[in-house]
């Protein structure tokens, strides 16, 4: 079983009809190549984590890296796992508002954010400054 988490940027924002229409395909497909995960979208941003059979991970990640609906395609992580995260939901859904995130301990904005200085390597300093960038640049 694989795991893979990435983040995007939409091209424009998503009417509710047309996340609806994307989430409908995307269970359809799931359910049809054994695809399970979630998805988070955010004043235009989305973050999702799919799991199943690597070869199908792949390429559907690479179907994604192509939609025109996706600009900024970032992968987060990926990696071989025991079992599933989210074993019953072909693709779990969420319009995620600040004020939902607001009461989970622990999150901040990424305004918010006082990025640490000391104890990280390069690399993890670096994809928090991008993952910092992303979720703060404005949607046009």
């Amino acid at each position: 079983m694989y795991q893979l988490i990435y983040i995007s940027t939409a091209t424009r924002l998503m009417t509710d009809e047309e996340l609806q229409a994307l989430l409908e395909q995307a269970r359809l497909n799931n359910v049809k190549y054994g695809i399970t995960g979630l998805l988070l979208y955010h004043e235009g941003r989305f973050m999702q984590l799919i799991e199943g059979p690597a070869d199908v991970v792949y390429k559907l990640y690479r179907h994604i890296e192509q939609d025109e609906r996706h600009a900024d395609t970032a992968k987060l992580a990926e990696k071989e796992v025991e079992t599933r995260s989210f074993p019953d939901w072909s693709m779990a859904f969420w319009p995620v508002q600040s004020e939902d995130l607001s009461n989970v301990s622990g999150f901040l904005l990424p305004e918010q954010m006082q990025l640490p200085t000391q104890g990280l390597s390069n690399a993890d300093a670096l994809l928090l400054r991008i993952m910092q960038g992303h979720m703060m640049r404005s949607h046009t």
